[in-house]
């Protein structure tokens, strides 16, 4: 009896190895085979914002294309598409300032709200024929393009880290501009001059400080160059639009709409950024 024991003992140690080992590659092959469809089609995630973000620069672009066909057949004036746009613009600046993190970005953003409401009231006054060179298009301008440069000045400084250069060109911005405005004014005829042409020489200027605010300040690329490029750009067309050499109306329609939709994909990022803080 004891060497019957003793003798099955071997075989019996072979068989619960044989077992194990069956064991160890079954699981060995089924984890295998698991993880075989996923090396094969890696899943790639996308961040919500940069499809959003996308989805509105391609149907904003796409869409201004449709628009000025429609435009040009006669079913619809530049204006009310205009104003949608700022409808849209202000809905955004609303956004920013519910949801800002900082006191700069809300102050920002109820500039830029203020700004919405003055480019909706001189698209409005479009619609009715009004003079461009009226008294009221002109204080509606320069009142709107005063809010824009409040509001960039104000979303500039928000997030960055405030830097010597940024110092000295807050310090020499308004010198320059004042300067600019004076030869301007002291270059046109004296027949010319008038209270009005002044209004318009200070927007031109607000205007040119507004891109450089983001464009001239490396400090603004480091920190927030989506911003800077989105907002910087949106003053450019502006003063573009403004010149007497563009007469093409359906260019002047066209780069209307990618203005202000610029300053949207901007408010949007703003936005994104502060519901990340």
């Amino acid at each position: 009896m004891a060497d019957n024991l003793t003798q099955s003992d071997p075989n019996h140690h072979k068989d619960l190895a044989l077992l194990a080992e069956d064991a160890d590659q079954y699981q060995t092959g089924t984890a295998s085979s698991a993880l075989q469809p996923a090396s094969l089609s890696p899943i790639i995630w996308t961040p919500r914002f940069i499809i959003t973000f996308f989805l509105v620069l391609v149907v904003g672009l796409s869409g201004a294309s449709m628009l000025i066909r429609g435009w040009l057949n006669g079913y619809y004036l530049a204006g009310w598409v205009l104003i949608a746009y700022t409808v849209v613009n202000l809905g955004a600046w609303i956004c920013v300032s519910k949801y800002a993190r900082s006191p700069w970005v809300r102050l920002g953003g109820i500039f830029g709200c203020l700004w919405a409401i003055l480019t909706g009231f001189t698209f409005a006054l479009s619609l009715f024929s009004i003079d461009p060179g009226s008294i009221m298009l002109g204080h509606a301008t320069a009142a709107a393009s005063s809010a824009l440069l409040g509001s960039f000045i104000c979303l500039s400084i928000a997030r960055t880290p405030p830097q010597h250069w940024d110092r000295t060109f807050f310090l020499v911005a308004p010198i320059a501009g004042g300067i600019f405005v004076t030869a301007l004014f002291l270059h046109t005829p004296d027949k010319m001059r008038s209270l009005l042409l002044l209004e318009e020489y200070i927007a031109t200027a607000e205007l040119w400080l507004c891109v450089a605010i983001w464009w001239l300040r490396p400090s603004c690329w480091r920190t927030q160059a989506g911003p800077a490029f989105l907002l910087g750009i949106a003053p450019i067309i502006q003063i573009m639009l403004t010149q007497p050499a563009n007469s093409n109306s359906e260019s002047v329609f066209f780069f209307s709409q990618v203005m202000l939709l610029s300053l949207l994909l901007g408010a949007l990022r703003i936005l994104q950024c502060e519901l990340h803080h």
